[in-house]
């Protein structure tokens, strides 16, 4: 009603052919757990999947995480770099499903969201359904939110778990200071 997507109402679709000449779409509703919602015209939204891949013929695509110090809040007063950070350390606790193991190593962290896809319409990093491709009033929040998981996930994990990511190219993440090492 406030002419911005509401996230809370959603539903995932995966294109399944793209008819040019008569400007269709063929899509599969219900995707990803979701079920079919009926979208009053002109009162919806279709937002791009920002994913990366795939890197061979038996890869699917790698959906990225939104780590933009603008992404929506959730209900629980947190954003997406805390709530998977939470996740993570959760796993390498005592306890936890990976506590035998010494750390983590993210093959893929980016300080920039670079896409294969939703490059001719953007990313948009806030949700307000206008690109910003991370950069929000002149600052790259999704670089420094990527920081700011990273400060999160070492504090919950503690100094004796190894945390690493790539560091290889321009478009990598920044927090060399606070991994262990990088994969290069």
């Amino acid at each position: 009603e406030n002419g911005k997507p509401n996230w809370e109402i959603n539903e995932q679709a995966r294109i399944l052919d793209v008819d040019y000449e008569n400007g269709t779409l063929t899509i599969e509703r219900g995707c990803y757990g979701t079920n079919p919602i009926a979208f009053e015209a002109v009162k919806a939204y279709a937002a791009v999947h920002v994913v990366a891949g795939p890197w061979g013929e038996e890869n699917t695509m790698i959906w990225y995480y939104n780590y933009s110090t603008y992404a929506p809040v959730h209900p629980n007063g947190k954003q997406t770099p805390e709530i998977l950070a939470e996740q993570i350390a959760s796993w390498f606790a005592p306890g936890g499903k990976l506590e035998k193991f010494d750390g983590i190593e993210f093959d893929v962290l980016h300080n920039i969201p670079v896409s294969n896809y939703g490059i001719n319409r953007g990313i948009d990093c806030d949700n307000d359904g206008i690109a910003d491709d991370g950069y929000i009033n002149g600052q790259l929040s999704y670089g420094i939110g990527v920081i700011d998981f990273l400060k999160k996930l070492r504090e919950l994990m503690g100094d004796d778990k190894l945390i690493m990511a790539d560091n290889s190219r321009s478009f990598h993440q920044r927090g060399v200071g606070i991994l262990n090492g990088i994969e290069s």
